[in-house]
């Protein structure tokens, strides 16, 4: 039985009791023997006494150490329940392995140095652990979406403490664990969530907890920034010291930091000196301590008021807040919530006040020299990695997380790319990361023909697969493509019959097609190496990617076939507006999965009639051909510029908000401006910009929306810039950085 868990307290004061009782006795008989008042009776009657009585001690002593024992066991049950389900909550995040410990580690370090009660400190224990459990109920693309939260989305993230509550309040925990939970996201100002509680009516274990929460948050990597150094990360905790954290915590963590960046490593009773008893302090004895050690007293006085808040486990904190007024610097989020930002290092700046003071090491990382992995209630092998049972649970919950993640990768990626040969290897490569298939093969149907031909191979066999031909209802991938449907098969031979293979290599096949709005474009076939089978979870994750897949191909193929068509201007060599309507829809749909805006910039060049009546037609020609490679050497490579007509052109700017298409059309303005073509006699010929701009889907869902839309405006800014042509040099108008009204 651990002498320094509950149960042991427990049997330590029932021993220390009865032991008590015996020296009283004892006492008692010899006082009585000395005094003579019995004379010599006494001899015949106080040794059955004391007889008795040492009797009685060892019966009382075996009984509660055999019930404290059992007290003692039903305790680590409880407490290993409650690590078990704090682990399974942490491996839904495949990328913050650990969290959940260290949040426990820099609490129960700063409860201990603050010298908290024992209840309260048992409190911070469990509450370290358990204080994210309500994010069961929250999506997994809102908690880890890399940008800034929406209002909504907000909402539903701040839910998550009273979750916790509801699910702990049915647990009958001998400490308040509940009041922990619900209340570590209060700000000491009184603005937080969910009760809006306000300073020292905040639960003292909560305030613990928010700040040994942020600071966890601010040095560990994220998906919307990277991990600050812990002098950094302290800065920025100390910033809203009084507003969302309180003082006394924030003071602690100042005090101590060093030995908070090593706490996650240490061994347990290392802490302090004081084998993890909450009265241990690294600043002087202890003020109150009853004989068993256990701290009775209150906090010193320069350690009032613990507590805080910290909502920026959601938000981050942003670095520009340090130094600033409350009402000052960027908030991030609809709740107020400062954003971290910057980039993440091992160490405080050289000239920073923590200079040199040691980072947290990574969960990759070995824990410091001279400090051990601390092995608490699950097992562990040396090393402290999970072992036996635990494993392969952790493993399937973290796999199943992780497929989520793949797939919302493969979403994001096949948008990346329009270009087919890179669409096919990339559906291949990704589907080779959750299926584990022998062969992968990407049949498309020919143009005009019902013809299916191996259009990428991954795999084995590359090289006899590639170019292999099947006629739409031949083989498992046939039937698919005309069925329109899945197919398996425990024998290849249908597919595979005459390819010169050896066909022992393989069990099954699975053929899925690839549909788009009701078209056959083709189909994915996996063959699978001997003795694997095709599982129902392969089947599932794969109806997802071809969905994806289809799209993908779809949008390819279109750019292929607009590669291959007439569709550049002659005089510049630049693309025609019929490409740009082709292009408009492929890029429309990226767009659209990204979740991101489009700009559409329609140019004229200025007085440039007077080029071709002072000069000629030929000249004319000349400076367009010039023109269209000035604006096109400031687009970036993944921007289209077209000539429209005449002396106009156009260019789609995908992924691109009103901002930045604003600043860009200032670049072309200048560089037309600047331009100057050169001819005989010392004559040059130069001409403006106006620019008009329109965004999708702001300003319209089709082409021709967006085309009248920065017509309009590009004649709005050709009468500005004639207005001020007399007052300005150069013959530049900037744009408004905020979009204007109607536009």
């Amino acid at each position: 039985m651990q002498s320094n868990g509950p149960g042991g307290r427990l049997y330590l004061m029932a021993v220390a009791a009865a032991a008590a009782a015996l020296v009283g006795t004892t006492a008692a008989a010899l006082t009585l023997l000395l005094i003579g008042s019995i004379g010599p009776v006494s001899w015949a009657v106080i040794p059955p006494i004391v007889g008795l009585a040492a009797v009685v001690y060892r019966a009382c002593k075996r009984n509660a150490s055999e019930t404290l024992r059992r007290l003692d066991d039903l305790m680590q049950v409880h407490l290993s329940t409650i690590e078990a389900l704090a682990l399974a909550i942490d491996a839904k995040d495949p990328h913050a392995q650990g969290r959940t410990r260290r949040v426990q580690a820099y609490a129960m370090e700063l409860a201990r140095l603050m010298r908290i009660p024992r209840l309260e400190f048992e409190a911070v224990r469990a509450a370290a652990l358990l204080h994210d459990i309500g994010k069961l109920a929250i999506p997994d693309h809102l908690l880890h979406k890399p940008g800034k939260l929406t209002d909504m989305e907000f909402q539903k993230v701040k839910a998550h403490p009273s979750v916790a509550a509801d699910i702990l309040a049915h647990v009958n925990f001998p400490y308040p664990v509940v009041p922990a939970v619900r209340h570590h996201h209060e700000r000491w100002d009184g603005s937080g969530y969910p009760d809006g509680l306000k300073g020292e009516a905040i639960p003292l274990p909560a305030r613990v907890l928010a700040v040994a929460d942020a600071f966890e948050a601010l040095t560990s990597d994220r998906a919307y920034r990277g991990r600050k150094p812990p002098e950094e990360a302290c800065a920025l905790i100390e910033a809203w010291s009084g507003m969302q954290f309180d003082p006394a915590v924030v003071a602690t963590l100042r005090q101590n930091l060093g030995r908070l960046i090593v706490a996650p490593y240490r061994a347990p009773g290392v802490a302090g000196g004081q084998a993890g008893a909450p009265g241990a302090s690294a600043t002087g004895p202890l003020q109150a301590a009853d004989i068993l050690g256990l701290w009775s007293g209150e906090p010193a006085a320069d350690q009032v008021d613990p507590g805080g808040f910290g909502e920026s486990l959601h938000r981050g904190i942003g670095a520009e807040r340090v130094g600033g007024h409350p009402g000052s610097g960027a908030l991030a989020g609809p709740g107020g919530a400062p954003e971290g930002a910057g980039d993440a290092g091992g160490t405080a700046g050289a000239g920073g006040a923590g200079a040199g003071l040691p980072g947290p090491p990574r969960p990759d990382e070995s824990p410091p020299q001279g400090i051990s992995q601390t092995n608490v209630w699950i097992e562990r092998d040396e090393s402290g990695a999970i072992v036996g049972r635990q494993t392969a649970v952790l493993s399937s919950i973290s796999s199943a997380h992780r497929e989520v993640y793949s797939l919302y990768e493969i979403a994001q990626a096949l948008g990346s790319s329009l270009r087919l040969p890179e669409v096919l290897d990339l559906v291949a490569h990704k589907i080779g990361q959750l299926v584990p298939f022998r062969s992968c093969v990407i049949y498309l149907l020919e143009d005009h023909s019902d013809t299916l031909s191996a259009r990428f191979v991954s795999g084995a066999n590359v090289a006899e697969l590639r170019g292999r031909a099947l006629r739409v209802g031949e083989g498992i991938t046939g039937w698919a493509a005309l069925q329109k449907s899945n197919r398996f098969s425990q024998s290849v031979d249908l597919d595979l019959a005459g390819a010169g293979l050896d066909l022992s290599e393989y069990s099954a096949a699975a053929a899925f097609p690839l549909i788009h709005d009701g078209e056959v474009l083709g189909a994915i076939t996996l063959y699978f190496p001997k003795g694997v089978p095709c599982l129902d979870d392969h089947i599932r994750m794969m109806d997802i990617i071809v969905r994806l897949a289809a799209a993908a191909v779809h949008n390819g193929t279109l750019f292929a076939e607009s590669q291959e068509s007439a569709l550049t201007d002659g005089l510049t060599n630049l693309p025609n507006s019929r490409y740009m309507r082709q292009v408009f829809e492929q890029e429309k749909v990226r767009c659209q999965q990204a979740g991101q805006p489009m700009a559409f910039l329609e140019a004229d060049l200025d007085n440039f009639k007077v080029i071709n009546d002072r000069f000629g037609h030929h000249v004319g020609d000349r400076y367009l051909a010039e023109i269209g490679r000035v604006l096109k050497s400031h687009l970036r490579e993944r921007d289209i510029l077209v000539r429209l007509s005449g002396d106009e052109f156009a260019a789609l700017l995908p992924l691109t908000g009103f901002a930045q298409a604003a600043l860009l059309a200032e670049r072309l303005q200048q560089a037309v401006d600047l331009f100057r073509l050169r001819l005989e006699e010392g004559n040059v010929a130069r001409s403006g910009l106006s620019i008009g701009i329109a965004l999708y889907p702001q300003d319209g869902e089709g082409f021709e929306d967006l085309l009248v839309r920065a017509d309009h405006n590009m004649y709005q800014n050709k009468a500005a810039r004639k207005n001020a042509r007399l007052e300005r040099d150069p013959n530049v108008l900037p744009f408004p950085i905020r979009k204007p009204s109607g536009s």
